[in-house]
């Protein structure tokens, strides 16, 4: 089993090149997340997008963000 494949199973994973790679991409996404301003909630609303795999409508997430990999994470709506 691959990292990337234990990490979306949700097993203990080691960071291989392809896991830092994802990580330095999310967390240069997450910096910007949390650099922007507060009105600016449709810009927040894209990068959510970028970040994890599925976001759902109504979700409201105020800075800080913290994220390492979250292309395999789903928030639900309303959340």
């Amino acid at each position: 089993m691959t990292e990337q494949e234990k990490m979306k199973q949700g097993y203990i994973w080691l960071d291989d090149e392809e896991n830092m790679a994802l990580q330095a991409q999310c967390k240069a996404l997450v910096r910007r997340f949390n650099t922007l301003p507060p009105e600016d909630m449709a810009g927040r609303e894209a990068l959510l997008h970028d970040i994890f795999g599925q976001v759902g409508e109504h979700v409201w997430i105020v800075p800080p963000l913290t994220a390492a990999v979250g292309k395999y994470v789903t928030i639900g709506e309303g959340t």
